[in-house]
Formats: C-alpha cells, structure tokens, sequence
C-alpha cells in the first residue's frame, strides 16, 4: 500500500476501465478481485460508472469484500461555464451512478475545460477554473463525500499554482508514463511536493518501437516476463502506480502479478534510454504540457 501525504492510503496497482467491456465488467471484477486487486480507476468520460457500480454490487459480496477494502478512483472535467456548480455536480452523479456513499479518490482529469482544443488550451481562464475546481473538491472531501483529492495530466506550473494559492496539493498526479515518455522533470518535481506519481497508458500500446525494441526482448527473453510484465514493473520498481486495463481474464491475472515484480536497477536505466520526449506520447487526445 502507498501512504498518501493526507494519510490515506492506496494500492500501488490499481484495474483500469477505460474502454472496458460493460456486459463484462462484472466477470472482470470479479477476477479482479479474487486475484488481489484492491483499487479501480475510472472516470466521468469513460461513460461506465452505471454499470460499474451494478458490477460492484455483485462482484463485491461474491468476493466476499466490504466497500472499505476497495479503492475507486474517479476524474471529473472542468467547464467552462458554471464551473464549481458542474463540478460539484459530477461528483454527486458519480456517486449515485456508482452506488457509493463516498469516492475514495477523486482527480481533475485534464488542466482546462476540453481535451484536444487548442482554443481551451490556450485558454487566460484556465488558471482560474483550476483553482476553482480544486477547492471545490476539497469542500467535498470536507463533507466526508470524497476520501482524497488530486489530479491528472497536470504539469508542474499547474501543480505550482496550488502550491502558490495556499491550498493542500494534491495527494496524485496520473500521468502518461512508459519507456518512450518519461516526464523525469514531472517525477522529480511530485517527488519534491510529496505527490504520488501514478502512470496511465504504462504499456505504450505496445507501440511497435517500444515492443520491437532490442533492450525490451532481451529482458523478456531473459525473465521470462511478458512485456507488459516488463513495462509494468519498470513503473512499479521506481515506485509509481500503475492501472492497467483488460477484458481478458488471463490478462488481468497476469499483469497484477508481474506489476510486482521487481525490474533490476541495470534494466530499468536501459528501458529509459529509449525516451522520446513528448514523441514518445501515445495518447493523442491528453497533452496537458500545452495548457496553459
């Protein structure tokens, strides 16, 4: 378990769900959970929160598991119009949706008001509708509604911006993160403020010169690994979450095994050699270094 700086704790691995297979999710938990999962990261655009929540009311007491052994995190969006009001909103939908009484983690997705619009990313009101958002999250979790508060595609200056408001930072920073996408100064900068470091796409799509690559094979060949195994661990060794997502059962079980295994120090300085910068990015629509 990871101690967040608030005193909350999580799990270090977490099951993804974006894109997930909703007639199947209440399988996927199930396996989940029987395997040892403990924590499950969604979100307001994944459009699924409905159905996980009829999936948790099923797979929890099947597994025979109390709400407070499970970890759900959520991100809601900020708007442009009515922010705090929306925000707030997104949050009590989220928990009605879900058929929870509280969320245990709940992120800002994304640093202005629309992924992928260069008109909100360059937006002079972003700053303030940051600000805005957050303290209202912080609100919520005062009422008892939310557990902790953090972020996600936030880059320093963002996270600086709190710091300077005189509000708590965010317990987590979610941020792409993989071989071919480093973000060493983000890592270093949430290590110094105390912010877990949590990766989402930690597989790269198993982009053909990440997969392909000679450094990648040769530790397969010699662990045994899978590769996703490998780009896993190299994330957990350094200490940084992971939530992988899968429909398939054999997969699920299998990355929640290898994401503790641990990645030799000579391995891992090797797989970061491979960086290409913000190149390297696999996620198309969440550029959040663009925002102002």
């Amino acid at each position: 378990m990871v101690q967040l700086h608030d005193g909350v704790h999580i799990p270090l691995v977490g099951l993804g769900t974006c894109g997930a297979d909703h007639g199947r999710l209440t399988e996927t938990l199930r396996t989940a959970f029987k395997i040892g999962y403990r924590m499950i990261d969604t979100a307001i655009v994944y459009d699924n929160h409905a159905a996980l929540g009829k999936a948790l009311k099923i797979a929890l007491p099947e597994t025979d598991l109390k709400r407070e052994e499970i970890t759900i995190i959520t991100k809601i969006q900020l708007k442009k119009e009515n922010n705090e009001h929306e925000v707030e909103n997104q949050v009590k939908v989220s928990l009605m949706e879900l058929q929870l009484e509280y969320l245990d983690v709940v992120l800002i997705h994304y640093p202005t008001y629309a992924i992928n619009d260069e008109q909100a990313e360059r937006s002079p009101d972003n700053a303030k509708m940051r600000i805005e958002g957050y303290k209202t999250l912080l609100k919520l979790r005062d009422m008892g509604l939310i557990r902790t508060v953090g972020v996600s595609n936030f880059e320093a200056r963002h996270l600086a911006e709190i710091e300077k408001a005189g509000l708590a930072m965010p317990t987590i920073d979610q941020i792409e993160y993989h071989p071919l996408f480093l973000r060493t100064d983000l890592l270093e900068y949430c290590r110094s403020k105390n912010i877990f470091f949590q990766a989402f796409t930690s597989l790269a799509n198993l982009r053909p010169d990440l997969a392909d690559s000679k450094t990648l094979n040769e530790i397969v060949e010699r662990t045994g690994k899978t590769k996703s195994g490998v780009l896993l661990s190299f994330a957990t060794s350094q200490g940084i979450g992971v939530i992988p997502k899968s429909n398939t059962p054999l997969r699920i079980v299998k990355n929640f095994e290898e994401a503790y295994q641990t990645l030799d120090i000579p391995d891992i300085e090797n797989l970061k050699l491979l960086n290409l910068y913000s190149e390297g990015s696999v996620v198309k629509c969440c550029k959040g270094w663009r925002v102002l």
